[in-house]
């Protein structure tokens, strides 16, 4: 299913629009889920402003903060499931089942009650709606050829920031007025992507993959230990691990800094959602420059402006400096993200690409785990820990990016390890 094309040559001219080629040459399959994608994030109110919804119900921020933590919970067991599912049953049945999942889940956060109640369902809601995220990455490299994938990854976060710079910037003015406008509209818009999928993403991709996960490739408990075996996978993943728990303070700590100092659910909407329209005007320039480095280098830069950028909520004062943090923040994750998607899918294995995606989907899904929780209780025992906190892990995770990028230089280890691995058994 991967359309061959010759590789690019780092000296061309013009890379915006070799870019633009790349991006012509995409078929029907990926602007389905880029289309879906985008609906998706629009509607993903919940998880923005779950953590100011559970405080206005009289939560205190500590027990909010846990409660959303239990969102990655349920991330953690979508990262597997959902990886083990994009290889065997296929992206597309995949990426259905989440969205219609998911929007049953959220309809039930939305009625749950105690503490207990709401932390089982918030996990429950994080394994529905995070399962189709290696599906949806998985069919993006299928359709993709080596070399060009970083562009093809920072296509699908612009229409991730499209839909998320409008999306919390509209719902934020009816938060105000009715919280179960947010847990509605977000099960419809997963209801719309499940039937996008379904209706105009051909069977055939779903039997595709079907043929290709052939019987030698290493079912589930090899592919974790192949992964597991590699240091430098490991090493990159827990970097992956210590930038997601800083990027993800953007919905944790920085709206209770927000709250502190007096901004209202609106004005953070609107705050936030600067985010995503600085990443749809950046997305594509800046991956016509990243896809040609050497992967370390971008990933290690934008480790250090998340850590940097997040950190600098806990100093600035007044929205013009506010807005520089979010600059500096949502340059880091342009420069980074769509390089270690397509890090990862290089690394691939023939037969196990959601399964090595799933892995990166589970450094997001541990930083959901961590980031609320940890963010939360130290913002209540000292702010100012919080934010250094923020800069030293930033900083740690560039080192490690580095440290990986030197030792491997991008090699595809990956598929002369399970070359070795499956003649072993």
């Amino acid at each position: 299913m991967t359309i061959p094309s010759p590789a690019p040559d780092p000296r061309e001219p013009g890379r915006l629009r070799a870019l633009a080629a790349d991006v012509r040459a995409l078929p029907r399959e990926a602007w389905v889920v880029f289309a879906g994608t985008f609906i998706n994030r629009f509607g993903s109110f919940v998880l923005t402003f779950l953590i100011l919804i559970l405080v206005r119900r009289g939560f205190t921020p500590a027990q909010a903060g846990l409660a959303a933590s239990m969102y990655g919970v349920g991330g953690i067991g979508a990262a597997m499931v959902g990886g083990h599912l994009a290889d065997r049953i296929g992206r597309r049945r995949t990426i259905a089942l989440s969205m219609f999942s998911s929007a049953a889940a959220m309809l039930a956060l939305w009625r749950a009650g105690p503490l207990p109640e709401v932390a089982a369902v918030t996990a429950l809601a994080g394994f529905c709606a995070e399962m189709y995220r290696p599906a949806a990455a998985a069919l993006l490299a299928d359709v993709t050829p080596r070399g060009r994938r970083v562009g093809t990854y920072a296509l699908y976060r612009l229409f991730i920031n499209v839909g998320f710079a409008l999306g919390p910037a509209t719902m934020g003015f009816f938060a105000q007025r009715s919280i179960g406008v947010v847990f509605v509209g977000d099960a419809v818009t997963s209801v719309l992507y499940g039937l996008l999928v379904l209706f105009l993403i051909p069977r055939r991709v779903d039997q595709g993959v079907a043929m290709d996960g052939d019987a030698d490739a290493p079912r589930g408990p090899s592919a974790l230990r192949l992964i597991a075996r590699d240091g430098a996978m490991v090493a990159f993943l827990v970097a992956m691990t210590m930038m997601s728990v800083v990027h993800t303070q953007d919905m944790a700590s920085v709206p209770l800094e927000l709250g502190a100092r007096g901004f209202t659910t609106a004005q953070y909407g609107v705050l936030i959602s600067l985010n995503g329209f600085l990443c749809v005007l950046l997305e594509l320039p800046v991956a016509a420059v990243t896809a040609r480095m050497v992967a370390w280098i971008p990933l290690s830069a934008g480790a250090i402006l998340i850590g940097l950028g997040i950190a600098a909520t806990g100093v600035a004062h007044g929205v013009p400096a506010y807005v520089v943090t979010v600059l500096l923040w949502t340059l880091g994750e342009v420069i980074a993200f769509p390089v270690a998607h397509a890090f990862v899918a290089d690394l691939a294995p023939k037969g196990l690409q959601g399964r090595y995606q799933a892995s990166l989907g589970f450094t997001q899904a541990m930083a959901f785990v961590i980031a609320p929780a940890a963010g939360a209780a130290l913002f209540g025992w000292s702010r100012p820990a919080l934010w250094a906190a923020c800069a030293v892990l930033g900083v740690a995770a560039a080192l490690t990016f580095s440290a990986v990028g030197r030792a491997r230089r991008v090699r595809t280890v990956g598929e002369e390890m399970a070359a070795a691995e499956i003649a072993a058994e």
